[in-house]
């Protein structure tokens, strides 16, 4: 039990690890978007405002045809001083609000891990008080079915004493309702009886089920195991059987060779006596008569040899096929049965176990699947609430430092977002139809404070940093002197500086084009250039990960190790690459589509969050199932070919 609660929790650990790092990007990203509509918000609010300044100024003009310039100026004067108040209030709740959004994400992070912890031993409280509670009742029932079969009884033997003596008094009088009494109280008892002892017959037969089950299990797990050991003691035994039957057979040729030897030198000897004897008798005997005896004993000589030669052969023939008939061919015909044997057992038994790792690795990815989609689901609906529940504090807080009717900041608004949309149109426009550079809507400006201009040069946490800063306002109102004076922006520029030179992050085309957008710096680029800097900003998101994930798990299929006892347990997967790349998932997305309606706005976050975090994990679990089953599929041929080889 403890295991498999720490395999649990830890599995959860590493799912809130990497997902609060996806998270963390994901709000980056959004904090951007953020920034980047409402940046030209505040452009096109100071614009027009000043715009009706100078169309009331013409109206009076032409009206009072430059008459009373002094009363002309001081209203001048007024509009600007009131703007001024306004712009620098506005800036002061902008700095607040920064600070109670750092603070309200530090708060909800405490206040995540306090909730883990509060929960987790709440639930094993819970867990241990539902045990011994179990245990308790457990105890109960049983207790109080002994006591209800003794109080059966006990009030059973009671009746019928009471009965008893009562059929006594009345004997003589209801004899006949007295018999079918007692039957019915018999069959009644027997009944009883029948119903009391069959449940307690069930109980026992329950158990012993239960108790041959396990020796069943315990005995096909003896049988794959024996089966196993046997298959690895028949291996040692057939490989010391070949090496003796090779070293008979060496022994067997030595032998036959050194027979031959000793049979050919005494025949030699025999030869050369038998040429010293005729040489003696020819020298007796006359030349005719050694003549004849010479044919004479070629003759024999020939015939001699011809029937040793032939009797040598057939005791030779008939050794050699009483030793293969007796000794070696029950041994080959005992491997080969032993083989089959072995083998077909091996085979039941790796069948079933892949089938039934198959079932496991389908639960366990039903698990995965359905945990990701209940934990996505979860998370954009908390994602939705904070990001509606922002806007209105946003527009809530908006709406106080605006000296307009509510019918002109509303038809501002309106405005504002049709401006904003032809914006983006004619971005996309520009982007597919390769404009001139004239029609550009971007033009590169030189700025040696780069550092200032893109915080995404710097690191991930100094350009958060960097972005949460209260901006300090270029101009401010002198009292004294009734005119703007400039701010020092040194100590500004100096601190932006010390903060670049460390821990900069490398210079990319995406990370300049999110820079400029942000700071409304003027670009011209190609078609070719802009498609560059898409596939490299969306790609470059993930390609931290999946070079550590590639770093890990390399393919080494020539370190495969396989064993007749584990089947395949050994064998070594790796993460495969995205069979589809992730930048084609983005390039879909049509920006014109997009608007301020919350509607559309949460369809976008939910198909965004969809392609990024959930297909991605869902291919990698994918690739390394059929990686898994490719490997298995080669060492379960490369096992049939040795077991060929060894028949060979």
């Amino acid at each position: 039990m403890l295991l498999c609660k720490t395999n649990q929790f830890y599995k959860l650990m590493m799912k809130k690890k990497y997902y609060m790092k996806w998270d963390k990007k994901y709000m980056a990203r959004l904090a951007k978007k953020e920034e980047i509509i409402l940046h030209p918000a505040i452009e096109f609010h100071k614009n027009k405002l000043i715009k009706r300044c100078f169309s009331n100024w013409k109206i009076q003009y032409h009206k009072t045809k430059l008459e009373n310039n002094k009363i002309y100026k001081a209203k001048k004067h007024y509009k600007l001083t009131i703007e001024r108040k306004i712009f620098n209030k506005f800036l002061l709740n902008t700095q607040i609000k920064t600070t109670k959004r750092k603070k309200y994400e530090y708060v909800d992070n405490i206040y995540k891990n306090i909730l883990m912890v509060r929960t987790f031993s709440i639930w094993e409280e819970q867990y241990m008080e539902k045990i011994k509670e179990q245990k308790k009742l457990k105890k109960a029932s049983e207790f109080y079915n002994i006591n209800l079969l003794k109080k059966i009884f006990h009030y059973y033997w009671q009746y019928n004493n009471e009965k008893k003596k009562y059929k006594s008094k009345l004997e003589y009088i209801i004899r006949h309702n007295e018999n079918i009494n007692t039957e019915k109280a018999e069959s009644f008892y027997r009944s009883r009886i029948i119903k009391n002892n069959f449940y307690i017959w069930k109980q026992h037969y329950i158990i012993k089920t239960r108790k041959i089950q396990l020796k069943e299990n315990s005995i096909k797990f003896m049988k794959k195991h024996l089966l196993s050991f046997y298959f690895n003691h028949w291996k040692i035994n057939y490989q010391i059987i070949q090496s003796k039957i090779n070293n008979l057979n060496e022994i067997y040729q030595q032998k036959q060779i050194t027979i031959k030897q000793n049979i050919f030198k005494i025949w030699n000897k025999k030869a050369k006596k038998l040429k010293w004897e005729k040489k003696y008798e020819d020298l007796k005997t006359n030349e005719i008569q050694n003549s004849n005896d010479a044919k004479a004993d070629n003759l024999y000589k020939k015939f001699i040899t011809k029937k040793y030669l032939t009797i040598w052969k057939n005791k030779r023939s008939d050794w050699h096929s009483i030793y293969n008939h007796y000794e070696i061919q029950p041994i080959i015909y005992w491997c080969i049965t032993l083989c089959k044997k072995v083998f077909e057992g091996w085979k039941t038994y790796s069948k079933e176990k892949k089938y039934m790792k198959k079932r496991i690795l389908d639960a366990e990815n039903w698990k995965k699947e359905n945990d990701l989609k209940q934990g996505i689901v979860t998370w954009i609906k908390i994602a939705d609430k904070k990001y509606s529940e922002r806007m209105k504090e946003y527009e809530i807080s908006i709406l106080p430092y605006q000296d307009l009717s509510s019918r002109e900041y509303y038809l501002m608004r309106k405005y504002f977002t049709k401006w904003y949309m032809m914006i983006l149109r004619k971005k996309v426009n520009n982007i597919n139809n390769n404009e001139e550079e004239n029609d550009s809507l971007f033009e590169i400006k030189n700025n040696k404070n780069y550092n200032t201009l893109f915080p995404s040069l710097l690191s991930i946490e100094e350009s958060k940093k960097h972005r949460l800063l209260p901006k300090k306002p270029r101009f401010y109102f002198d009292d004294t002197l009734n005119d703007f004076i400039e701010c020092d922006n040194q100590n500004i520029e100096n601190e932006n500086n010390s903060m670049s030179i460390h821990n900069h992050s490398p210079i990319t085309k995406s990370s300049l084009l999110c820079d400029i957008l942000n700071n409304k710096i003027e670009v011209k680029y190609d078609k070719s250039l802009l498609k560059n800097m898409e596939f490299y900003s969306k790609d470059n998101q993930f390609n931290e990960l999946l070079d550590k994930f590639k770093a890990k798990y390399k393919p080494n299929l020539n370190n495969i190790n396989i064993n007749n006892d584990n089947d395949n347990d050994n064998i070594q997967t790796n993460l495969p690459k995205i069979s589809t790349p992730i930048h084609k998932t983005y390039s879909n997305i049509n920006i014109s589509n997009v608007s301020l309606n919350n509607k559309r706005l949460n369809d976008y976050k939910s198909q965004r969050y969809n392609e990024m975090g959930y297909y991605y994990i869902l291919e990698i679990l994918d690739s390394e199932i059929e990686n898994a089953k490719n490997i298995l599929d080669l060492n379960y041929n490369s096992l049939e070919i040795n077991f060929l080889i060894i028949k060979v």
